[in-house]
């Protein structure tokens, strides 16, 4: 029975150098795997850091592309409004007092006393837009009811 008694005592020694070195294992695993969990987290923070990079130079190349469509936009109304600008000169130009080509007029005759409206007639008739007032059809009769009315002021 001593016997059996040592054998037990034996293998229970043995069983608790196995436990030991169980727990001995499972705590350096436990320190590995904190470890791992830290060096987990510094990754995930890392990771995170990198994406929050990233989103910003996605942002970044947004309002650069946002930037260069607004330049272009304003680019193009630019050339427009020039577009526009020369137009309104060249209707203005047009439209304008110029002098149109036509036969010069060597004045007024007879006048007498009314030589001062020789130069103003002149500068009339070579107004673009009094020449065509007085052209215009419509007005012509005007001119010439008006004319008829007031004879008697003419003479």
């Amino acid at each position: 029975m001593k016997e059996k008694e040592n054998n037990l005592i034996k293998e229970k020694c043995e069983i608790d150098k196995k436990i030991e070195k169980i727990i001995e294992k499972n705590k350096k695993l436990e320190k590995e795997n904190n470890e791992l969990i830290e060096k987990n987290k510094e990754i995930e923070k890392k990771l995170n850091e990198t994406i929050i990079k990233y989103n910003n130079l996605l942002n970044y190349d947004n309002i650069q592309n946002k930037i260069l469509s607004m330049t272009e936009n304003i680019k193009v109304k630019n050339i427009e409004q020039k577009k526009a600008k020369e137009k309104l000169k060249e209707s203005i130009i047009k439209n304008s007092m110029t002098f149109i080509s036509s036969p010069i007029l060597n004045g007024l005759n007879k006048l007498q006393n009314l030589n001062f409206m020789n130069p103003i007639i002149q500068c009339l008739s070579h107004t673009k837009m009094m020449t065509e007032y007085f052209l215009n059809q419509n007005n012509k009769k005007f001119i010439i009811n008006l004319i008829k009315k007031n004879k008697n002021n003419f003479e």
